[in-house]
């Protein structure tokens, strides 16, 4: 987080000419009436959203991302229990022979 001017943190940025955000703090005991005046004085396609309202977003965001983990940890684990019966099965395989050779020899199969 940074305060700073406008201007200098656009030059900074490389964003001159563009604003990404401005937080305002109202004075305490801003009435909705208050807001309602900020936003008539406001240029159009310009938002006033309470903190809540971004908390919420933010929430939203990490639920998604919590559930992309999940899908990600359930995906790994289906490929590992493929790798583990993969080289169990392929093991099983090549000492087939093996086994096929000791039985013809007389060797019990328990």
């Amino acid at each position: 987080m940074a305060i700073a001017d406008l201007a200098t943190m656009q030059e900074f940025t490389g964003l001159q000419g563009w604003v990404d955000r401005i937080d305002l703090r109202l004075k305490p005991g801003a009435t909705p009436q208050d807001l309602e005046n900020l936003r008539t004085v406001l240029p159009p396609g310009v938002r006033v959203e309470a903190p809540a309202e971004t908390k919420e977003s933010g929430q939203n965001m990490i639920h998604a991302y919590q559930l992309n983990l999940s899908m990600l940890s359930f995906v790994s684990l289906f490929v590992g229990m493929f790798l583990v019966y993969s080289l169990v099965s392929l093991n099983a395989a090549s000492r087939r022979r093996e086994l096929s050779v000791l039985r013809s020899l007389g060797a019990s199969s328990g």
